[in-house]
């Protein structure tokens, strides 16, 4: 067997390799690390330069630049990621600067016993200031990161798709967090595995949560929509030979296109941190959740068991901080006062409609009164959007001789 030697991390060596790269820079400057946190002299040196330069320029300078500047470096590839080695430097800093602290203040006990209190408050403020995670911070200086940011946006396009070309030009994709919301039996399910299809075609790699069906059936959904093949011949085991071949070539057609999951975890396993670590751990692009009762509380309940506002607060609220890092689109329900409607229920008619209000970043109903039940139509429409004007359109269901949910268009003269 041959023997590996395993070399100690040099974490202020590391940061000067990491002081090459722009979005290190830029999150360096986010989490407005500070040079006291850098112990060897020469990062340290580095460390000012570059943040001066950004400041002076707008921009970090290149490595060939940092080079020329410090001749005694030499950079290569970083061993660490950005955020590891930030939580790295304030660590070693707080158990360095933490004993000290310990000392001064059991001496001052002795010597100054009524300055204790106060040099412990002092004392702390300034180990919080160095060490605490910022989280998004702009201000004084911060154009050329912000700028940053922009391009990248650019670069990227649109969000997610959610499920039509017309909605993703209208609203540029999935952002934040994308709310579905409509009553019992209205295809809800269906327009949520067209969004699973538009995702994966259009190159994304989309995580259904499918935590009302069963993730088989969902599956099932999927291919037979992508094939264009009746769903319910499947469900009375009486597809045939041709139609099965055509299912089966469009689900490898499906995937060759990209990385898709369909998984109904168990109980238990349905926090809102849980469902985004797996999927972030599979690579997805984004999250999508059938549906929102069925995602338990910090305590391990569904919140749709007791229907409590603050468990649809707690749980959006989880919602919307773990949507910085992956869009989500989650499927939700009106409550019982839609029973007689007869146009599109209005926002505050979902349940646990106040706090969705609070954090959706976009809210979209999905509604059919008898006659368009009858004419196998249904409205899809904004009920609320934090960035984009009201808009409707027609979906066209055909489940019967095909399967798919198709746009026929937007619907003119909404109010807004």
């Amino acid at each position: 067997m041959t023997e590996q030697t395993i070399y100690e991390l040099d974490i202020d060596l590391d940061l000067i390799n990491h002081l090459a790269y722009p979005d290190s820079v830029g999150k360096l400057q986010a989490e407005q690390v500070k040079a006291a946190v850098i112990f060897d002299p020469l990062a340290k040196r580095v460390f000012k330069w570059q943040m001066q330069h950004v400041r002076d320029y707008g921009e970090a300078a290149t490595p060939s630049v940092l080079e020329d500047e410090f001749a005694d470096i030499t950079l290569d590839t970083p061993e660490t990621q950005i955020n590891d080695l930030i939580l790295r430097l304030r660590t070693r800093y707080l158990r360095s600067e933490g004993k000290k602290a310990i000392r001064e203040i059991s001496e001052l006990a002795i010597t100054e016993p009524m300055e204790v209190a106060r040099a412990m408050s002092q004392k702390s403020r300034e180990l919080l200031d160095l060490t605490v995670q910022r989280g998004e911070v702009y201000g004084r200086y911060d154009f050329p990161r912000a700028r940053q940011e922009y391009d990248k946006a650019v670069l990227r396009g649109k969000g997610p798709s959610l499920g039509y070309d017309e909605l993703d030009d209208h609203f540029h994709g999935q952002v934040g967090v994308t709310f579905l919301i409509a009553p019992p039996k209205t295809y809800k399910s269906w327009v949520t595995i067209n969004t699973v299809l538009a995702n994966v075609e259009k190159g994304f790699n989309p995580y259904l949560y499918s935590l009302e069906l069963p993730s088989l059936e969902s599956y099932w959904r999927l291919a037979c929509m992508a094939a264009d093949v009746p769903y319910w011949k499947y469900l009375k085991r009486s597809l045939m030979p041709d139609e099965l071949r055509k299912v089966e070539s469009a689900a490898k057609t499906l995937d060759e296109m990209g990385n898709f999951r369909m998984d109904k975890p168990n109980q238990g396993s349905r926090s809102v941190a849980q469902l985004v670590d797996k999927a972030l751990d599979s690579g997805a692009d984004c999250i999508i959740v059938d549906q929102l009762q069925y995602i338990e509380n910090r305590k391990g309940n569904s919140i749709g068991a007791q229907n409590s506002t603050a468990d649809y607060f707690e749980v959006v609220n989880d919602l919307r901080n773990w949507s910085d890092l992956i869009p989500v689109f989650v499927v939700h329900q009106f409550n019982r006062s839609v029973m007689s409607a007869t146009a599109m229920p209005e926002m505050q008619q979902a349940k646990g409609s106040s706090a969705i209000e609070e954090v959706a970043t976009l809210s979209l109903g999905l509604w059919a009164n008898k006659d368009m039940r009858r004419s196998n139509v249904v409205e899809l429409g904004t009920l609320a959007s934090r960035n984009y004007g009201h808009a409707s359109w027609e979906l066209g269901v055909q489940l019967s001789r095909g399967c798919r949910i198709e746009m026929k268009g937007e619907i003119e003269d909404v109010d807004e």
